[in-house]
C-alpha cells in the first residue's frame, strides 16, 4: 500500500505537497449535469495554461454520497484534457439543493469582486517586465495594455 501511495505521488507532482492526501483517480469524479456554469475554450485554455505551470493549489469539492463535482467543474475538464490521472478532491456531505447552493454560491461571490486596479496596474507591469505572458491565463491583450504602465521615457 505504502509503495502505491508513493508512485501515486510521484505521478501528481502537479498537485501541491498539501493536497496530496486528498488525491483520487479523476475517473472517480462525475461532473454535475446541472450545473449552471459554461467554460468556453478561451477558459478553458487558461484554466489548462494555469494548471500546467501552477499545477493544483485548493481541491476540486464533490459529494461524498455520489462523487459528482460541486466545485472546480473547469479545472476537472482541463485535468482530463491534460491527461491528469487523479485530482485533489474534498468530499463533503451536502444533499443535491446544498451542493447546488455551495456551487451557485461560490461562482456568484467570485463574480461580485473586483480589482483594486492600481494594484493590477503595479503587478502586471512587473510580470511584464519579468516576460511572464498574462495573456496564458486570461487577460487579453487589450486589458494587458489598458493596465500595464509605460515608463514615460518609453513615450518620447
Amino acid at each position: 500500500m505504502e509503495a502505491k501511495l508513493a508512485e501515486v505521488k510521484e505521478k501528481c507532482g502537479y498537485v501541491h505537497d498539501s493536497l496530496q492526501h486528498l488525491l483520487v483517480p479523476i475517473g472517480d469524479i462525475y461532473p454535475d449535469d446541472t450545473n449552471t456554469r459554461f467554460h468556453g475554450e478561451d477558459n478553458l485554455h487558461a484554466i489548462r495554461n494555469s494548471l500546467r505551470e501552477f499545477g493544483f493549489d485548493m481541491p476540486l469539492v464533490a459529494r461524498k454520497d455520489d462523487r459528482t463535482l460541486i466545485k472546480g467543474s473547469g479545472r476537472l475538464m482541463a485535468a482530463r484534457e491534460l491527461g491528469f490521472e487523479y485530482v485533489p478532491v474534498l468530499f463533503v456531505d451536502d444533499d443535491q439543493l446544498k451542493a447546488a447552493a455551495r456551487a451557485i454560491a461560490d461562482n456568484k461571490t467570485g463574480d461580485m469582486s473586483v480589482w483594486n486596479e492600481p494594484m493590477l496596474s503595479d503587478l502586471l507591469t512587473q510580470l511584464t517586465d519579468a516576460d511572464i505572458d498574462m495573456t496564458n491565463y486570461g487577460f487579453t491583450e487589450k486589458e494587458l495594455m489598458d493596465y500595464v504602465s509605460i515608463p514615460v521615457d518609453d513615450l518620447v
